[in-house]
Formats: structure tokens, C-alpha cells, sequence
């Protein structure tokens, strides 16, 4: 298989989320200008990262959205499940514990760990909360790869130098911290503050110019 641009692989997902949504309203055939539009690419490029994933279109019907799906998934490598773990049980890590929305995608939260001794053997999401004192023997024995931070800023960098030393090659990093990691481990970094700020910054130079109309001062007779 031809290696795969990572900037294309990081919109992989993002093809077979809409893909799949097709595929649900009983589309056999999901069209360029569909994708482009969906995505704020440029047609050429939907082509491109299609072809990658051995894509092939037709002329006037686009890809096929069953086998690009089944394609998506192989070089994503959804045919098995794939578990990650969750360190710090607060707000926010409680919420992803509850959420369902991994499964989609084969994946899952095996376990979540926390210093919290309030935290520490309960269950959340059906997913058990273990001292972290225990997280380099989970991960060694499991041999998990992926790991997902949402501990406060402080600890952020210290459980993530814990997480590649036990052999972790993926954080999903919900922190305000920038991790330093060697260049074999991949972070993710998702800041929700951060991207509101982003999102507010694009609405703000992005938007149309208001049209001002001018309105006389005197009623017109």
C-alpha cells in the first residue's frame, strides 16, 4: 500500500463520518462535490485523499460509499476493537466515560485512573476507576497504546512522560499544557477553551461586512 500523507490520514475520519451518515440514508453512491462541500476542501483534494485510501470515482456518481467505507476503516484499522485508558476522573473525564460516541469507531475506554481516594474503585460509565498509582502496571500488562489526558495542567507532563515510559504511542491531551514527547508518540492536543477562542477569532475575521443602509433624516413627503 502507497504510505498515506498524514494530513490525509487525519481527514480519513472525517470521510468515513460522512460516509457512514450516507450510507444510513441508503446513498449507494456519495459524490465529490458532497465531500468537498462538507469538509471546506477543494474537489481535487477530496480526489487525492480518496485515491490514497484506493478510492476510485465514476463520472457523475461519485464513490462508492460502501466499499470506500470498508476501505476507510481497513487503513484506520477499525476491524478491532482498540482500548485506551483515561487518567483524571474529574469534570470532564467523567463526561467522556459516560460517552458512547467511541464505539462508533471500535474503540473504547477500558479503564480510568485518579488519586482521588473518593474516585479510586468506583464505576463510572461502566468503566472502573483504579488508583493511578496502578497505571504502569495496567498499561504493561494490557499493552495499551493510547491514552487519554485530562488531568489538570500541573500534572499533565508528568503522567505523560509515565504513559511513553510504560509504552504509550497516543495521547489524546485535553490539558492546557504542550507536552513535550519524543518524536514515536503522537499527541493530539484538544484545548475546548482554546477552540471556542479559535472559533470566535474565525466568525470575527471571516464574516461578511455589514451592509449598512443609510436612512434619510427628514421624512421623506
Amino acid at each position: 500500500m502507497e504510505k498515506i500523507p498524514l494530513p490525509t490520514v487525519r481527514r480519513l475520519p472525517a470521510y468515513l463520518q460522512i460516509l457512514r451518515a450516507e450510507q444510513s440514508r441508503k446513498k449507494e453512491w456519495t459524490s465529490t462535490t458532497m465531500l468537498s462541500e462538507s469538509l471546506r476542501l477543494k474537489a481535487i483534494q477530496v480526489r487525492k485523499d480518496m485515491s490514497y485510501a484506493s478510492c476510485q470515482g465514476r463520472p457523475k456518481k461519485g464513490f462508492n460509499t460502501s466499499e470506500c467505507i470498508r476501505r476507510i476503516e481497513h487503513i484506520l484499522g477499525l476491524a478491532n476493537d482498540c482500548e485506551a485508558v483515561l487518567i483524571g476522573v474529574g469534570s470532564l473525564g467523567s463526561a467522556l466515560l459516560k460517552y458512547d460516541g467511541f464505539s462508533r469507531y471500535d474503540m473504547y475506554v477500558g479503564a480510568a485512573f485518579d488519586s482521588s481516594p473518593f474516585l479510586i474503585g468506583t464505576t463510572i460509565g461502566e468503566v472502573k476507576v483504579h488508583d493511578v498509582d496502578f497505571l504502569e502496571t495496567y498499561i504493561r500488562r494490557t499493552a495499551v497504546s493510547y491514552a487519554i489526558l485530562t488531568v489538570p495542567e500541573t500534572g499533565a507532563q508528568e503522567i505523560a512522560d509515565r504513559l511513553i515510559a510504560s509504552g504509550v504511542r497516543g495521547i489524546l491531551n485535553f490539558s492546557s499544557t504542550y507536552l513535550k514527547t519524543p518524536e514515536h508518540v503522537i499527541v493530539r492536543r484538544d484545548d475546548l477553551a482554546l477552540s471556542l477562542v479559535q472559533l470566535k477569532a474565525e466568525v470575527k475575521f471571516h464574516q461578511k461586512p455589514e451592509v449598512i443602509i443609510s436612512r434619510p433624516s427628514h421624512p421623506i413627503t
